[in-house]
C-alpha cells in the first residue's frame, strides 16, 4: 500500500516552505474523475464560484462522471442538483436518518475519485473551511483503502442510516 500524503488549509496565507496545500491537492484530486466523484461531508458549499464546484463542473463538462452525495440533510444535495442537473452526469443522493438521535450527524469528510483514489479528512467542502479554518487531510491512491471505505459506506446504507433519495 502506498503511504498516504497529507495536506492542510493555511488560514494566514501560503503554506511553508514543504507543506502541501488541501485546496489545490482536492482540486487536483477532482480533476482525476472520469467515471465517478463521491461526496462525503456534513458541509458542501454549493456556490458556483467556489474553486471546488468549478472543478466539478470541468470534468462533468469534460467527462460526465456520475456524481455521488452522501450529506447530513437535504440541503446540500438540493443546491448540488440544482448546480449540475443537466449537464449530462448522473446524480444519486443519500442523506443521514437520525433514527430519532436528534444530535446524531453524518459528520464524515471524504471524496472518492474513479473508486481509486480517497480523501478523508477534517475540513468541510466550505470556503471558509479551505480559507480560514486549520484543517487537515489524508490522500490514498489505494484499492484497498478505497474498498474498505467503499464498505463502510455499504454498511451504512444497509443499516437505514444512509437513505437514498
Amino acid at each position: 500500500m502506498d503511504s498516504p500524503r497529507v495536506s492542510f488549509t493555511w488560514p494566514d496565507g501560503s503554506p511553508p516552505e514543504g507543506f502541501r496545500d488541501l485546496q489545490s491537492d482536492l482540486e487536483t484530486l477532482i480533476l482525476k474523475s472520469r467515471t465517478t466523484i463521491e461526496l462525503i461531508a456534513y458541509d458542501i458549499n454549493t456556490h458556483s464560484d467556489f474553486l471546488l464546484n468549478q472543478a466539478i463542473e470541468h470534468v462533468i463538462q469534460r467527462f460526465k462522471p456520475e456524481i455521488r452525495v452522501y450529506a447530513d440533510n437535504m440541503k446540500p444535495i438540493k443546491h448540488i442538483r440544482k448546480l449540475y442537473s443537466g449537464m449530462g452526469s448522473r446524480i444519486r443522493a443519500w442523506t443521514w436518518d437520525k433514527k430519532g438521535h436528534d444530535f446524531s450527524k453524518m459528520h464524515i469528510k471524504s471524496i472518492l475519485v474513479n473508486g481509486r483514489h480517497l480523501y478523508l479528512g477534517s475540513a468541510n467542502f466550505s470556503k471558509s473551511a479551505m480559507g480560514v479554518n486549520a484543517e487537515c487531510g489524508l490522500f490514498f491512491d489505494s484499492k484497498e483503502q478505497v474498498n474498505r471505505f467503499r464498505e463502510y459506506l455499504g454498511f451504512l446504507v444497509e443499516s437505514g442510516r444512509l437513505v437514498e433519495v
